[in-house]
């Protein structure tokens, strides 16, 4: 089970980071071109270079030319995960400078059928709350 950041050793954060890295950059040079030649089979038909090892062929003569599609295919993985990571941290942050703000218990509301509004109407509360009448009383 994966703990914390904050609960690992300080030598820990660093290569768990480049182990997800390595995960990611690996998913991207081989799952997403590899990805892409399953549903472009689906979708367009034959691929005209060659098979699965020539698109991903394709992706590492694109990565040694510094052909920016081919890294932003590559780093793509890594950039889901640091933006899962933000929209975390974000929820997190909000919910620790602004913690949520108790609800109301609806079976401790006092029950307001039984609490009746003294009204003008009323002589006898009018008088009791006057004083007027309290030797009637």
């Amino acid at each position: 089970m994966l703990r914390p950041m904050n609960q690992l050793r300080p030598t820990a954060v660093p290569i768990r980071e480049l182990v997800i890295f390595a995960v990611c950059l690996l998913a991207g040079v081989a799952g997403l071109p590899a990805l892409a030649f399953v549903i472009g089979q689906l979708v367009l038909g034959p691929y005209a270079g060659g098979g699965v090892g020539a698109i991903i062929a394709n992706e590492f003569r694109g990565l040694g030319a510094a052909a920016w599609s081919s890294w932003v295919i590559a780093l793509a993985p890594y950039g889901i995960v640091m933006l899962v990571r933000a929209i975390w941290n974000c929820d997190r942050l909000h919910t620790t400078l602004w913690p949520p703000v108790p609800r109301l218990d609806p079976t401790r509301r006092k029950d307001r059928a039984k609490h009746e509004e003294p009204t003008i109407s009323d002589t006898s509360v009018f008088h009791a709350k006057s004083g007027s009448d309290r030797s009637a009383r």
